[in-house]
C-alpha cells in the first residue's frame, strides 16, 4: 500500500468524526506489532492505517475540552481496543 492510499483511507475515516484538516505528515512506522502508516492532520488528528491490509487501526483526536464522544469520561475512545492507562 502506498502513502497516497493510506492518506485517502485516513481522510475517509476522519471525516466520520469531524471536518478533515490538511495532511501535515505521513510516516511509516512499526506500532504495536504491525506495519502502519501514521497520517497526521492539523495539530490534533492522527489516523493509523495498516500498511498491508488498509484497515484503520487507530484514530486519535486530541481535544483539550472534552473527549471525542462528548461524555466526559476517561474510557478509551480512540477505538484501538487497548487500555491507554
Amino acid at each position: 500500500m502506498t502513502s497516497e492510499q493510506a492518506v485517502a483511507i485516513a481522510e475517509q475515516a476522519l471525516a466520520e468524526f469531524s471536518g478533515v484538516p490538511a495532511v501535515r505528515e505521513v510516516e511509516r512506522e512499526f506500532e504495536h506489532g504491525r506495519d502502519v502508516w501514521e497520517v497526521e492532520f492539523g495539530r490534533q488528528h492522527e489516523v493509523y492505517v495498516d500498511a498491508v491490509t488498509g484497515a484503520v487501526v487507530k484514530i486519535e483526536i486530541d481535544d483539550d475540552d472534552e473527549d471525542r464522544d462528548g461524555d466526559d469520561d476517561d474510557r478509551d475512545d480512540d477505538h484501538d481496543d487497548q487500555d491507554d492507562d
